[in-house]
């Protein structure tokens, strides 16, 4: 929009100008949109760059940089905010009261304006490491001595340019930082500005002589990580720029207007949980390619290898790059991260970590280290990389950290991005952004400096990092009236379902990261992702572990959370066939508006994977039957006669109204797979190492997915589809109106005695637990066999078996001899004002009905049987069978 007031009252709203002209005209060219072509954009574009300036000064401009092409798809810009005309109004006679380092004219009159300068302010970041953004339009270099930014004028606040500062080349951009900056470029202070800027201020550029080059001003801009107020026309008269308040910052480089990622000041759930498009407006468009080159050395003396260095007084070790990628447990204290630094380009167009010179930095702005469970234990490696919170720009595209990961067990690099895509249009749900990016390691000898190797890593998905950030950009955090923030509650779940254990009690109100035998004991738990304050989880539960008087469970679970966010949760993990969600591999999350928990989704690499898993199973609700909440939701008939609706209302939904519908997915499959096969070709090292294939690179097509053995030489397509359709197939025969009883835990065997030369004719044998989720009476059937082939995974091999087999190795299906087999009914009810997981069942068993154990090898099984329904679980899994070892107990 054009501003047409006074001097006195400019509170402009501009940003950086997309084109240029040779000569001093303002250049009229329209910003670009989301919807024109890098190759548009830069046909619009004329880029002047002045001939050599010869200045007998020791003032250069290192923090300069001659503006580049244009190369950047442009999303749509919005309206600018309204203007704020209650401005003091400099009518005075005198000119602003300043610095006194600023060079003041030797009359006293009001400053003179200055209407066409070809210096102006282009960007202003106002979040996270301040910094200003100035450009000259001009086709000479400006000598900036005497030169003044003032910020706020009000209150005087100013900075005067010197030193490595003194000179704006032509056609480039100078870039002031807050004084915390710890970039190497900044080292001499010439360019550091001595205050913070708020997000409601003004800045105004004076030149030597007091003339007023140009001002701006803003009130209550975002605090989104990203967020710049920035100038949208270029050269103009005061008052006159356009300015708009965009969500991805341009250090550098001309302005990109996103549209504004803006904060409630409440959030509002009277709709149910939802997420929102503009959460995703800082992704590089889909289908272009982010390279990201990361430097790391082969060792260095300022690692950290503390998980929690506040503990040991932020203390440095050495540490290797071999250190780092064998670093195979996640669950310890030792974490060995590296000092390293990244660059980042898109499709070519070097958007982060790069010199004035546009050469990758070298200097140090980020840390490194290996993340991930199972992952750990693959040829490639997963990392998170946290950008240095002194380095400016402190974040690229809204991220503070990059986490990378290598899902080493999909079929192709296309379905963890393409399943988070499909979330975020998903009532009661919200997704997470994802950018398919290549990898770069270069390794620096650290004597040297020298570059010794490097290694394409291949294509890794780059997930949104959960955290304050994530939840302003999806809307899921609020601020006061006066623009603060409020924080919310922010968990990630890694062994956790709302049981009650002792380390709750010590933990309230705050962690204490100095405190690390008891901060580790908390985060093998659950991991504070947002606020410290752990006050609303412990009171939540204590709320469903019956220790708050007069509450009971299903008040507290009426209280505390959604059924129809729980029901959502649960369905697409049902229909992706996917189980790695009981306890771990989800966020839960809270707002300071509301007492409710969400639960959102985390890491689908094994979605449409059932035969990795339990099989058929895999679909049944009563996978959770270990979970704290959901074991109480589906035993009390308050909560089930509402959830159990739900789920099945949701399960359609998904399958028919979302994106999982299985044309869309198809649709939406093909488009990723474009985008990720490059990747899977031969001669990549995703090929070579991990073996993925591309897209349709397998056996003919053929949707016919067999449970009892999987076909490797099928396509990822294929593979993906098949398992989809078998999952469908017989979704609904494992949520039916009475739900399948399932057996999790592992099996024991305990002597009757526990002296050696005392053992008695009989041993014991226990597991935990077996109810009906609905509460019918159930026979368990215990049986003691013998034949089980040694190596379930060499039957595998050699198709005797099928993988489904491997994992439930069941009897009555095999052939095997059954010695022992003793059915018995369980009618006992589990008390929920104290589910301490302690109850076991079990039976006796006499030495004499097993004797042909003796010398031999003997296995334990147990299945249950539901009474009313009929329907039989599967047998127990492989890892909870238990081996008879006769001699040990009779």
């Amino acid at each position: 929009m054009r501003l047409s007031c006074a001097f006195a009252s400019a509170l402009a709203m501009g940003a950086l100008p997309l084109g240029y002209s040779q000569t001093i005209v303002q250049d009229t060219t329209p910003s670009a949109t989301l919807n024109e072509t890098t190759e548009q954009i830069t046909q619009n574009t004329t880029v002047v760059v002045a001939p050599a300036v010869d200045i007998s000064t020791e003032m250069t401009a290192p923090n300069t940089t001659v503006a580049p092409s244009v190369n950047a798809t442009q999303p749509n810009t919005v309206s600018a905010p309204s203007i704020d005309t209650n401005v003091t109004q400099p009518n005075t006679v005198s000119a602003p009261s300043i610095d006194t380092n600023v060079t003041q004219p030797n009359t006293v009159s009001t400053p003179s304006i200055d209407t066409t300068s070809v210096l102006y302010i282009s960007e202003v970041q106002t979040t996270n490491m301040d910094w200003v953004e100035l450009f000259n339009e001009g086709n000479t270099s400006i000598n900036l001595a005497g030169y003044t930014l003032v910020h706020d004028r009000e209150t005087d606040e100013a900075y005067t340019f010197r030193g490595d500062c003194g000179i704006i080349e032509a056609n480039a951009y100078l870039m002031l930082v807050k004084d915390e900056v710890t970039n190497a470029e900044y080292a001499n202070g010439d360019c550091m500005i001595p205050y913070g800027i708020k997000s409601s201020g003004e800045l105004a550029l004076y030149d030597s002589n007091n003339t007023l080059l140009d001002v701006t001003s803003w009130a209550n801009v975002a605090y989104v990580s990203g967020h710049s107020w920035a100038r949208k026309s270029g050269r103009a008269e005061i008052g006159m720029a356009e300015w708009e308040a965009t969500s991805s910052n341009t250090w550098r480089r001309p302005n990109i207007f996103t549209k504004e990622i803006t904060i409630p000041n409440i959030v509002d759930y009277s709709g149910g949980l939802h997420d929102r498009s503009v959460a995703y407006i800082q992704d590089p468009p889909q289908g272009s390619m982010t390279n990201v080159h990361l430097r790391v050395y082969t060792s260095s003396d300022k690692c950290v290898c503390d998980k929690y260095p506040e503990a040991h007084n932020n203390e440095l070790c050495t540490c290797t790059w071999d250190d780092i990628i064998n670093d195979d447990s996640g669950t310890d204290l030792w974490v060995p991260t590296m000092p390293c630094s990244v660059s980042i380009d898109v499709d070519g167009v070097k958007e982060y970590g790069y010199t004035a010179n546009g050469e990758p930095t070298s200097e140090d702005n980020c840390v490194v280290h290996q993340r991930g469970g199972f992952t750990r234990s693959a040829k490639l490696k997963s990392y998170t990389v946290k950008i240095d919170k002194t380095f400016v720009p402190r974040e690229w595209r809204g991220n503070k950290r990059l986490t990378m990961v290598k899902h080493p067990w999909t079929f192709s690099r296309t379905e963890v991005p393409l399943f988070a895509q499909q979330f975020r249009d998903m009532n009661d749900f919200h997704s997470l952004k994802t950018i398919i990016a290549n990898v770069t390691v270069t390794y620096v000898d650290p004597e040297t400096m020298e570059v010794v190797g490097e290694e394409n890593m291949g294509g890794y998905t780059v997930f949104e990092n959960s955290d304050e950030d994530m939840l302003d950009r999806h809307g899921l955090s609020s601020q006061t009236i006066t623009g603060d923030r409020k924080e919310s509650h922010l968990y990630k779940l890694r062994d956790f379902d709302w049981s009650y254990k002792s380390i709750f009690d010590e933990i309230v109100p705050f962690a204490d990261e100095t405190n690390e035998e008891q901060i580790f004991e908390y985060e093998s738990l659950i991991e504070n992702k947002d606020s410290d304050d752990n006050t609303k989880l412990v009171q939540t539960i204590y709320e469903l572990n019956g220790k708050i008087p007069n509450m009971t469970f299903v008040e507290a679970v009426q209280k505390r959370f959604d059924m129809n966010n729980l029901a959502q949760w649960m369905a697409v993990n049902l229909i992706c066939g996917d189980i790695d969600h009981m306890g771990k591999n989800a966020f839960i999350y809270s707002s300071n508006d509301t007492e409710t928990w969400y639960y959102t989704p985390w890491d689908y690499d094994a979605c449409f994977k059932p035969v990795m898993d339990h099989g058929p199973p895999s679909l049944s609700p009563y996978r959770y039957q270990d979970d704290h909440l959901f074991q109480g939701i589906m035993h009390y008939p308050e909560l089930r006669d509402v959830f159990y609706p739900l789920l099945k209302k949701k399960i359609e939904y998904v399958r028919t109204e979302t994106g999982f519908n299985r044309d869309a997915l198809w649709d939406a499959a093909f488009e990723f797979a474009n985008w990720t096969d490059p990747f899977c070709v031969k001669g990549q090292v995703d090929r070579d190492t991990l073996g993925t294939n591309t897209w349709n690179e397998g056996s003919e097509l053929d949707l016919t997915f067999d449970p009892e053995f999987t076909d490797w030489d099928m396509s990822p397509r294929d593979l993906l589809f098949s398992q989809h359709d078998f999952i469908q197939d017989n979704l609904d025969i494992y949520v039916g109106l009475d739900y399948p009883p399932n057996l999790y835990n592992d099996i024991s065997i305990r002597a009757s005695s526990t002296d050696e030369d005392d053992k008695e004719e009989v041993f014991d044998v226990k597991a935990l637990p077996f109810t009906s989720p609905i509460g019918n009476p159930l026979e368990i059937t215990w049986q003691v066999y013998t034949g089980r082939p040694e190596s379930l995974e060499d039957e595998v091999a050699d198709g005797n078996i099928g993988l489904f087999d491997s994992r439930y190795f069941d009897p009555e299906i095999q052939d095997v001899e059954i010695v022992y087999e003793k059915t018995v009914n369980n009618e006992e009810e589990r008390n929920y004002t104290d589910l301490s997981h302690t109850l076991l069942h079990g039976i006796t068993i006499p030495c004499d009905e097993v004797r042909e154990c003796e010398g031999e090898q003997c296995w334990i099984t147990v299945y249950t049987t539901d009474t009313v329904t009929g329907i039989r679980s599967a047998a127990a899994h492989t890892d909870s069978q238990t081996e008879l070892d006769y001699d040990d107990f009779c």
